[in-house]
Protein backbone atom coordinates (compact mmCIF):
# COMPACT_ATOMS: atom_id res chain seq x y z
CA UNK A 1 0.00 0.00 0.00
CA UNK A 2 2.66 2.34 0.58
CA UNK A 3 4.50 1.64 -2.44
CA UNK A 4 2.05 1.88 -4.31
CA UNK A 5 0.01 5.19 -2.78
CA UNK A 6 1.51 7.30 -4.92
CA UNK A 7 1.14 5.80 -8.08
CA UNK A 8 -2.78 5.59 -7.80
CA UNK A 9 -3.07 9.26 -6.39
CA UNK A 10 -1.16 10.81 -9.44
CA UNK A 11 -2.76 7.82 -11.83
CA UNK A 12 -6.41 8.74 -10.42
CA UNK A 13 -5.96 12.89 -10.43
CA UNK A 14 -5.16 12.19 -14.16
CA UNK A 15 -8.40 10.13 -14.80
CA UNK A 16 -10.42 12.38 -12.64
CA UNK A 17 -8.82 15.74 -15.00
CA UNK A 18 -9.50 13.63 -18.26
CA UNK A 19 -13.00 12.78 -17.28
CA UNK A 20 -14.07 16.39 -16.42
CA UNK A 21 -12.92 17.27 -19.59
CA UNK A 22 -15.44 15.14 -21.83
CA UNK A 23 -18.32 16.85 -19.34
CA UNK A 24 -17.67 19.93 -20.64
CA UNK A 25 -15.73 21.76 -17.17
CA UNK A 26 -12.67 22.41 -18.89
CA UNK A 27 -14.98 25.74 -20.48
CA UNK A 28 -16.59 26.71 -17.49
CA UNK A 29 -13.11 26.52 -15.91
CA UNK A 30 -11.68 28.73 -18.34
CA UNK A 31 -14.43 31.15 -17.50
CA UNK A 32 -13.87 31.50 -13.65
CA UNK A 33 -12.91 35.03 -12.76
CA UNK A 34 -10.25 33.60 -10.45
CA UNK A 35 -8.90 30.67 -12.97
CA UNK A 36 -5.04 32.37 -13.15
CA UNK A 37 -4.79 32.48 -9.18
CA UNK A 38 -6.53 28.68 -9.13
CA UNK A 39 -4.03 27.44 -11.40
CA UNK A 40 -1.29 28.25 -9.29
CA UNK A 41 -2.53 26.79 -6.19
CA UNK A 42 -3.03 23.87 -8.07
CA UNK A 43 0.59 23.78 -9.82
CA UNK A 44 1.86 24.12 -5.93
CA UNK A 45 0.01 21.98 -4.17
CA UNK A 46 1.07 19.21 -6.93
CA UNK A 47 4.99 20.46 -6.65
CA UNK A 48 4.68 20.05 -3.08
CA UNK A 49 3.03 16.38 -2.78
CA UNK A 50 5.69 15.32 -5.20
CA UNK A 51 8.37 16.66 -3.24
CA UNK A 52 7.23 14.97 0.14
CA UNK A 53 6.82 12.08 -2.20
CA UNK A 54 10.42 12.62 -3.35
CA UNK A 55 11.63 13.02 0.06
CA UNK A 56 9.54 10.31 1.76
CA UNK A 57 11.19 7.98 -1.18
CA UNK A 58 14.83 9.08 0.09
CA UNK A 59 14.35 8.81 3.66
CA UNK A 60 12.58 5.02 3.31
CA UNK A 61 14.56 2.99 4.98
CA UNK A 62 14.50 -1.10 6.80
CA UNK A 63 16.47 -2.03 9.53
CA UNK A 64 18.62 -5.23 9.13
CA UNK A 65 21.23 -6.76 10.81
CA UNK A 66 21.65 -4.53 12.93
CA UNK A 67 22.05 -1.77 10.98
CA UNK A 68 20.31 1.21 8.95
CA UNK A 69 19.37 0.08 5.06
CA UNK A 70 17.86 2.97 3.37
CA UNK A 71 15.63 1.12 0.01
CA UNK A 72 17.02 3.10 -2.99
CA UNK A 73 17.83 0.29 -5.02
CA UNK A 74 16.67 -2.88 -6.88
CA UNK A 75 18.86 -5.81 -4.64
CA UNK A 76 18.99 -8.99 -3.42
CA UNK A 77 16.35 -9.44 -0.57
CA UNK A 78 18.43 -10.24 2.62
CA UNK A 79 15.84 -11.86 4.38
CA UNK A 80 16.85 -14.81 2.57
CA UNK A 81 19.37 -14.01 1.01
CA UNK A 82 21.40 -14.52 4.80
CA UNK A 83 20.24 -17.91 5.81
CA UNK A 84 20.87 -19.43 2.24
CA UNK A 85 24.50 -18.20 2.76
CA UNK A 86 24.31 -19.29 6.16
CA UNK A 87 23.79 -23.24 5.33
CA UNK A 88 26.68 -22.80 2.24
CA UNK A 89 29.11 -21.44 4.67
CA UNK A 90 28.50 -24.12 7.35
CA UNK A 91 28.53 -26.61 4.54
CA UNK A 92 25.31 -27.43 4.40
CA UNK A 93 24.44 -29.41 1.87
CA UNK A 94 21.55 -31.94 0.23
CA UNK A 95 17.84 -31.88 -0.59
CA UNK A 96 15.89 -28.95 0.75
CA UNK A 97 12.05 -28.97 1.24
CA UNK A 98 11.70 -25.26 0.87
CA UNK A 99 8.63 -23.18 0.39
CA UNK A 100 8.53 -22.40 -3.70
CA UNK A 101 9.39 -18.57 -3.52
CA UNK A 102 12.67 -19.30 -1.53
CA UNK A 103 13.54 -21.90 -4.22
CA UNK A 104 15.32 -19.47 -6.82
CA UNK A 105 17.38 -17.50 -4.69
CA UNK A 106 18.64 -20.91 -3.17
CA UNK A 107 19.36 -22.14 -6.87
CA UNK A 108 21.08 -18.50 -7.84
CA UNK A 109 22.98 -18.87 -4.84
CA UNK A 110 23.94 -22.68 -3.67
CA UNK A 111 22.91 -25.20 -6.43
CA UNK A 112 24.23 -27.52 -7.05
CA UNK A 113 25.06 -28.12 -3.06
CA UNK A 114 21.87 -27.34 -2.47
CA UNK A 115 18.91 -28.44 -4.15
CA UNK A 116 15.26 -27.01 -3.57
CA UNK A 117 11.94 -29.51 -3.78
CA UNK A 118 10.22 -26.35 -5.51
CA UNK A 119 10.69 -23.10 -6.88
CA UNK A 120 8.22 -20.32 -7.64
CA UNK A 121 8.37 -21.50 -11.38
CA UNK A 122 6.32 -24.65 -10.21
CA UNK A 123 7.90 -26.39 -13.64
CA UNK A 124 7.18 -30.07 -11.72
CA UNK A 125 3.82 -30.08 -11.47
CA UNK A 126 4.50 -33.35 -9.40
CA UNK A 127 6.74 -32.14 -6.60
CA UNK A 128 4.06 -28.84 -7.07
CA UNK A 129 1.21 -31.04 -5.72
CA UNK A 130 3.50 -33.18 -3.29
CA UNK A 131 4.68 -30.29 -1.61
CA UNK A 132 0.75 -28.98 -1.07
CA UNK A 133 0.56 -32.40 0.57
CA UNK A 134 3.08 -32.21 2.61
CA UNK A 135 2.56 -29.05 3.85
CA UNK A 136 -1.22 -29.67 4.45
CA UNK A 137 -0.91 -33.22 5.90
CA UNK A 138 2.20 -33.50 7.44
CA UNK A 139 1.82 -36.09 9.77
CA UNK A 140 0.19 -38.77 7.18
CA UNK A 141 2.28 -37.44 4.32
CA UNK A 142 5.78 -36.24 5.51
CA UNK A 143 6.98 -39.75 6.63
CA UNK A 144 7.25 -40.98 3.42
CA UNK A 145 8.38 -38.26 1.68
CA UNK A 146 11.25 -37.90 3.83
CA UNK A 147 12.19 -41.28 2.63
CA UNK A 148 11.54 -40.90 -1.18
CA UNK A 149 13.09 -37.55 -1.34
CA UNK A 150 15.73 -37.71 1.60
CA UNK A 151 15.16 -34.21 2.63
CA UNK A 152 18.56 -32.95 4.75
CA UNK A 153 17.02 -29.52 5.27
CA UNK A 154 13.95 -27.60 5.32
CA UNK A 155 13.68 -23.69 4.93
CA UNK A 156 9.83 -22.45 4.99
CA UNK A 157 8.12 -19.04 5.74
CA UNK A 158 6.32 -18.92 9.43
CA UNK A 159 3.93 -15.99 7.72
CA UNK A 160 2.62 -18.54 5.44
CA UNK A 161 -0.29 -20.76 7.03
CA UNK A 162 0.66 -23.67 5.65
CA UNK A 163 3.86 -23.07 6.66
CA UNK A 164 3.08 -22.75 9.62
CA UNK A 165 1.30 -25.99 9.95
CA UNK A 166 4.07 -27.82 8.92
CA UNK A 167 6.68 -26.25 11.46
CA UNK A 168 4.94 -26.93 14.45
CA UNK A 169 4.77 -30.53 13.02
CA UNK A 170 8.32 -30.63 12.53
CA UNK A 171 9.35 -28.85 15.63
CA UNK A 172 8.13 -31.87 17.20
CA UNK A 173 10.48 -34.45 15.60
CA UNK A 174 13.48 -35.27 17.83
CA UNK A 175 15.10 -36.12 14.91
CA UNK A 176 14.70 -32.40 13.68
CA UNK A 177 16.50 -29.11 15.08
CA UNK A 178 16.09 -25.73 14.46
CA UNK A 179 19.14 -23.91 13.53
CA UNK A 180 18.07 -20.30 12.18
CA UNK A 181 15.31 -17.72 12.33
CA UNK A 182 15.56 -14.91 10.12
CA UNK A 183 12.65 -13.21 10.21
CA UNK A 184 9.68 -15.59 9.47
CA UNK A 185 11.99 -17.70 7.57
CA UNK A 186 13.13 -20.98 9.91
CA UNK A 187 15.96 -23.40 9.24
CA UNK A 188 15.70 -26.99 10.44
CA UNK A 189 18.37 -29.76 9.48
CA UNK A 190 17.99 -33.81 9.80
CA UNK A 191 19.64 -34.22 13.29
CA UNK A 192 23.41 -35.81 12.88
CA UNK A 193 23.40 -35.50 9.57
CA UNK A 194 26.03 -32.13 9.35
CA UNK A 195 28.90 -31.34 11.75
CA UNK A 196 27.32 -28.25 12.84
CA UNK A 197 29.57 -25.35 14.35
CA UNK A 198 28.49 -24.79 18.41
CA UNK A 199 26.28 -21.84 17.69
CA UNK A 200 24.33 -23.45 14.93
CA UNK A 201 24.10 -27.20 17.11
CA UNK A 202 23.18 -25.53 20.23
CA UNK A 203 20.94 -23.19 19.04
CA UNK A 204 17.73 -24.54 20.10
CA UNK A 205 19.00 -24.79 23.51
CA UNK A 206 19.93 -21.03 23.68
CA UNK A 207 16.59 -20.16 22.83
CA UNK A 208 15.09 -22.41 25.44
CA UNK A 209 17.47 -20.74 28.04
CA UNK A 210 15.88 -17.29 27.85
CA UNK A 211 13.12 -16.70 30.16
CA UNK A 212 10.52 -14.09 30.33
CA UNK A 213 12.05 -11.24 33.19
CA UNK A 214 9.85 -8.84 35.28
CA UNK A 215 12.20 -6.26 33.76
CA UNK A 216 11.03 -6.78 29.96
CA UNK A 217 7.31 -7.44 30.80
CA UNK A 218 7.63 -3.78 32.70
CA UNK A 219 9.42 -2.40 29.61
CA UNK A 220 7.58 -3.64 27.11
CA UNK A 221 4.53 -2.29 28.63
CA UNK A 222 5.28 1.14 29.12
CA UNK A 223 6.88 0.59 25.20
CA UNK A 224 3.21 -0.62 24.38
CA UNK A 225 1.33 2.90 25.36
CA UNK A 226 3.79 5.49 24.03
CA UNK A 227 2.94 7.79 22.20
CA UNK A 228 1.97 8.69 18.34
CA UNK A 229 3.86 10.47 16.18
CA UNK A 230 1.86 13.13 13.86
CA UNK A 231 1.11 12.33 10.32
CA UNK A 232 2.96 15.34 9.08
CA UNK A 233 6.25 14.24 10.98
CA UNK A 234 6.05 11.04 9.51
CA UNK A 235 5.88 12.22 5.83
CA UNK A 236 8.95 14.24 5.48
CA UNK A 237 10.51 11.95 8.24
CA UNK A 238 8.83 8.34 7.55
CA UNK A 239 8.94 4.92 9.66
CA UNK A 240 11.35 2.36 9.02
CA UNK A 241 9.59 0.08 6.63
CA UNK A 242 10.85 -3.15 7.75
CA UNK A 243 12.57 -4.41 10.99
CA UNK A 244 14.18 -8.05 10.95
CA UNK A 245 14.46 -8.19 14.62
CA UNK A 246 10.83 -7.92 15.30
CA UNK A 247 9.89 -10.24 12.44
CA UNK A 248 12.10 -12.47 14.41
CA UNK A 249 10.43 -12.05 17.67
CA UNK A 250 6.74 -12.53 16.43
CA UNK A 251 8.28 -15.81 14.37
CA UNK A 252 9.98 -17.17 17.88
CA UNK A 253 7.03 -16.44 20.01
CA UNK A 254 4.45 -18.38 17.62
CA UNK A 255 7.16 -20.95 17.82
CA UNK A 256 7.13 -21.20 21.80
CA UNK A 257 10.25 -18.99 22.53
CA UNK A 258 8.41 -16.63 24.43
CA UNK A 259 11.58 -15.51 26.45
CA UNK A 260 13.91 -14.92 23.21
CA UNK A 261 10.89 -13.31 21.54
CA UNK A 262 10.65 -10.49 24.55
CA UNK A 263 14.42 -10.42 24.36
CA UNK A 264 14.22 -9.69 21.21
CA UNK A 265 11.08 -7.06 20.95
CA UNK A 266 12.59 -5.19 24.21
CA UNK A 267 14.95 -4.50 21.61
CA UNK A 268 13.38 -3.26 18.70
CA UNK A 269 11.44 -0.98 21.30
CA UNK A 270 14.81 0.98 21.01
CA UNK A 271 14.72 1.03 17.81
CA UNK A 272 11.12 1.91 16.43
CA UNK A 273 8.20 3.28 18.60
CA UNK A 274 5.53 2.44 15.22
CA UNK A 275 2.15 2.09 16.28
CA UNK A 276 1.76 -0.97 14.70
CA UNK A 277 4.69 -2.66 16.78
CA UNK A 278 3.20 -1.15 20.09
CA UNK A 279 -0.15 -2.48 19.93
CA UNK A 280 1.61 -6.03 19.24
CA UNK A 281 4.10 -5.52 22.18
CA UNK A 282 0.66 -4.80 23.99
CA UNK A 283 -1.17 -8.06 22.71
CA UNK A 284 2.16 -10.13 23.51
CA UNK A 285 2.18 -8.80 26.80
CA UNK A 286 -1.34 -10.15 27.54
CA UNK A 287 -0.28 -13.77 26.25
CA UNK A 288 2.99 -13.35 28.81
CA UNK A 289 1.28 -11.93 31.48
CA UNK A 290 -1.48 -14.92 31.45
CA UNK A 291 0.62 -17.54 30.85
CA UNK A 292 0.53 -20.22 33.97
CA UNK A 293 4.53 -20.51 32.77
CA UNK A 294 5.81 -17.47 34.07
Amino acid sequence: MQRNSSFFTLTCAYIIVEGAKRTGFNDIWKRWRYVKPGEYVIFIVITLYLFIQILNFLNHKSYFNGQLIYNRSLVANPLTEVPIKLLIKNKITGPVFNQDVLGAQMIWLGYPGLRPFVDSRNSSKERFVNSIAILSNPVKIWPQAQKDYKFKIVMLNMDNNLDLQFIKYLSAQSDWQLISVNGPIVTYVKRGEFYLPIELNGFEDLLKSHNVSDDNLRTLQKFAVGKNVSTSQEAYDPYITYIDLFSTSLTLFRLGYSGAAADDLVKVSMISDQLYIRKTAGLIIKQLASSPNL
